[in-house]
């Protein structure tokens, strides 16, 4: 038995001081742990020494070293954006040629003059040039409370949400860790992002509210990614703390359909508060 760098013979007592909780052996049966108190202990009665003729060796463990292994890790490569440049042509426009007019004379045998004719001058039209039309960039307006799509997306079922909201006439119904991702249409709940993290539960939205998107008792997703939100029977679900940004995450439910799933193509809208866009959670099944 090796007991701190330090071997015990069999028919060998060793003593040795521990703190509670902090021993433990594979051969508990031959172990005799004693509660002295608290430390340091009194001293123990010093028994007589007799003198041994014959010294025991002690043989001294041999240590193996352990190699530890630093991992390096591997720096990832950043895409740098390439600008690009328009071209915008510029029409030239055509110069118009000048007539040269030309005289002609007529020979008179008498003394009576001839009257000289005038020169027709020919005009050439001047082309009118195009102008180039510029497109007006349109802005895309912001983001404006949750919104969430759920779609076949091959052989799967994909929910996808964006958004942001306002919780302000809402009350928190407390902070937990979420471990699963759902999707029931009978009574209107879904979540997406991955799972383990912290997420705070804001009551206020009754779950007699929700619109029901189909007959579907509920399925757990197979794949999650991006953060954790949605709505829930404790009510709004967000990750915790939550400061009001936009939030993004996806939940996949592998090998199934929309009508399998048990949900019905639509627009279902669940709101609360005054403040307008931002205190609804939309779900539109396409």
């Amino acid at each position: 038995m090796l007991v701190n760098d330090i071997v015990i013979e069999p028919n060998v007592t060793l003593n040795i001081w521990l703190t509670t909780g902090t021993y433990r052996s594979a051969t508990p049966s031959n172990i005799t742990i004693q509660d002295l108190g608290t430390f340091p202990f009194p001293p123990a009665a010093s028994p007589t020494p007799t003198p041994s003729i014959t010294a025991s060796p002690t043989n001294t463990p041999s240590v193996t070293p352990t190699d530890n292994v630093t991992d390096t890790p591997t720096p990832t490569p950043t895409n740098t954006p390439t600008p690009s440049f328009t071209t915008t042509q510029t029409n030239t426009p055509t110069p118009t040629e000048t007539p040269t007019p030309t005289t002609t004379l007529t020979e008179t045998p008498t003394a009576t003059p001839t009257e000289t004719p005038t020169p027709t001058t020919t005009l050439t039209e001047t082309p009118t040039e195009t102008p180039t039309n510029t497109p007006t960039p349109s802005s895309t307006p912001p983001i404006q409370g949750f919104f969430f799509t759920l779609q076949e997306v091959g052989l799967d079922v994909v929910l996808s949400g964006t958004g942001a909201v306002n919780l302000s006439s809402l009350s928190s119904f407390g902070v937990t860790t979420r471990l699963i991702t759902i999707l029931v249409p009978v009574s209107g709940e879904y979540n997406v992002g991955n799972v383990g993290g912290a997420v705070e539960f804001f009551s206020g939205v009754t779950l007699s509210s929700y619109p029901s998107f189909g007959i579907g008792t509920g399925a757990n997703a197979d794949l999650t990614d991006g953060d954790l939100f949605g709505i829930t029977n404790s009510g709004v679900m967000v990750p915790y703390p939550y400061t009001g940004g936009i939030l993004n995450g996806s939940a996949t439910f592998t090998g199934t359909t929309l009508s399998t799933l048990g949900a019905t193509v639509g627009t279902y809208e669940t709101k609360w508060g005054t403040s307008g866009a931002s205190e609804t959670i939309t779900i539109q099944v396409i």
